[in-house]
């Protein structure tokens, strides 16, 4: 029987949550009893998750998402940013790596959507890249990934976003304007009017670089970091070569003022904006939808 690590348990019930807008304690367990999960792990995980405020106990035995500002988002460590949006990672990532150049060399930055990326590329293995990093966690992953190989950017850790900052090139002494195929930069919000943003002025320079330095500049964002400035714009998209920014098509904890700016963005970027389902599949920026009406879990 297959061994689930804590945070793939947290994984399943935040999947649950995200797709059945309320769950109970006994479907949670059941469903997690397929993985010869016990009662107490269980109960534990959720009492540990209620108290980090990643999920809310509506009243007894029932629970479901919170409704979070992404201001407040970025606040909480990085650890618990990664159990927010799993679904819409997860989807965006599958769209981004099939459009990955199978060889070369690429750089992926700093974030919990990128590091999503970092998985989907290591579960196939017919990828043969370089990547240039200073994602810690992404970094670490590719340590099992024989086919990959890795350069570490930037030189002073940062546990709150698991992130190296400081001035390019890599530790290594690369040339300084060394050129990628593809760069894949996080942000916290995406404005075709103004650019693209970070609540961490310490990342800016490392996203300058990645940003100026590559054929291709792709950024990863869940919905609700379109038509948003969230922070400080670090770099302008009327400057970048070629981009293309990745998004999701889940409506759900979108405001009327939320869709209106998603829509009015997705008119200005035109064919720069990808926008999938819960598959990875790209579909109409004009086709928001709730996932949470699904009615069936899918546990890849």
């Amino acid at each position: 029987m297959e061994k689930l690590s804590a945070r793939e348990r947290r994984w399943i019930i935040i999947e649950m949550l995200s797709k059945q807008r309320e769950v109970t304690t006994s479907e949670i367990l059941n469903f997690l009893k397929s993985y010869g999960i016990q009662a107490n792990t269980v109960s534990n995980d959720l009492s540990l998750m209620q108290s980090m405020g990643i999920i809310s106990k509506i009243r007894h035995g029932v629970y479901s998402l919170p409704k979070i500002r992404i201001e407040e988002l970025f606040q909480k460590p990085y650890t618990e940013r990664l159990l927010h949006h799993i679904m819409e990672k997860k989807a965006i990532a599958k769209y981004v790596v099939s459009i990955l150049p199978r060889d070369g060399i690429i750089a992926i930055d700093a974030g919990t959507t990128t590091t999503a990326i970092f998985e989907e590329i290591i579960s196939e293995k017919y990828f043969t890249l370089e990547i240039i990093t200073n994602n810690l966690h992404g970094l670490i992953a590719t340590f099992s990934a024989e086919n990959l190989e890795s350069r570490l950017i930037g030189g002073k850790s940062d546990s709150r976003y698991a992130v190296v900052v400081g001035e390019p090139p890599m530790v290594g002494d690369p040339p300084k304007k060394m050129r990628v195929s593809n760069s894949i930069v996080g942000v916290s919000g995406v404005s075709k009017d103004s650019g693209i943003s970070t609540f961490d002025d310490k990342q800016w320079n490392l996203k300058i670089w990645m940003s100026e330095s590559c054929s291709r500049l792709i950024i990863p964002a869940t919905h609700s970091k379109i038509g948003k400035i969230h922070g400080g714009i670090f770099f302008n998209l009327k400057e970048a070569q070629d981009f293309l920014v990745i998004t999701d098509n889940n409506k759900d904890g979108m405001e009327k003022g939320d869709i209106e700016d998603f829509e009015k963005t997705a008119e200005q970027l035109g064919n720069k904006l990808i926008v999938v389902n819960q598959n990875g599949i790209p579909v109409s920026p004009w086709q928001l939808v709730s996932w949470s009406e699904a009615n069936s879990i899918v546990i890849d």
